[in-house]
């Protein structure tokens, strides 16, 4: 009997899951939002997406333009090659645009969760592996900081730090909170708010 009831019960989550996945990838806000960021990582216009192509943009290129230690270096490489397999972009693999957005849907779901119980997500790992590679205030993003490692990637537009940082509610004298990039970075990716997000690496939506 405790065995069947697990079962349900684990059935019951696995269907709560879904849903919430699927309630994602039927909002227009949220594929809108996605479309673009697939749109910037395939900056080729290849038609899908890699890892080999996640970690040249989000740590190959940054490494090797940023004089930070290489311990720093290498939790960058194990934080955001844990969050793209965390979408699915698994060794070897290619994800067009709907298979990209369908494993950025299924992991929004786990991530909530882990946010709920106050748990660390990929993100959070993903977010300060990259910002500590400014190595300077663990509380605070400066703009000029964020200028270079934005630039550094080589696919975001000119002007994306400016942007970014002004549409937080913590800016002061081209300086935001950590803590307010990693929210808005969360919002991008795994929410289908788009006021919040209205700027942010110098993303806009009409």
């Amino acid at each position: 009997r405790s065995f069947k009831l697990s079962y349900y019960n684990e059935y019951k989550s696995y269907l709560r899951n879904v849903g919430m996945a699927a309630d994602l990838l039927q909002n227009p806000h949220w594929n809108k939002k996605m479309d673009k960021v697939f749109q910037i990582h395939d900056s080729e216009n290849e038609g899908y997406l890699t890892l080999e192509k996640f970690l040249t943009y989000h740590c190959i290129k940054q490494t090797k333009a940023m004089k930070s230690s290489e311990k720093t270096k290498f939790n960058l490489a194990v934080a955001i090659t844990s969050f793209a397999c965390g979408i699915g972009l698994l060794p070897g693999e290619k994800l067009t645009n709907e298979e990209f957005k369908k494993g950025v849907a299924s992991l929004a779901v786990k991530e909530e969760k882990k946010k709920q119980a106050g748990e660390r997500t990929l993100m959070d790992g993903a977010m300060d592996a990259f910002l500590d590679l400014m190595e300077q205030s663990k509380e605070l993003v400066n703009e000029n900081d964020l200028d270079v490692l934005l630039k550094n990637t080589g696919i975001f537009d000119e002007g994306a730090a400016h942007k970014t940082i002004q549409g937080m509610e913590s800016k002061d004298n081209g300086r935001a909170t950590r803590a307010e990039m990693i929210e808005r970075t969360y919002q991008l990716w795994y929410t289908s708010n788009i006021d919040n997000v209205q700027g942010m690496y110098g993303i806009t939506f009409d």
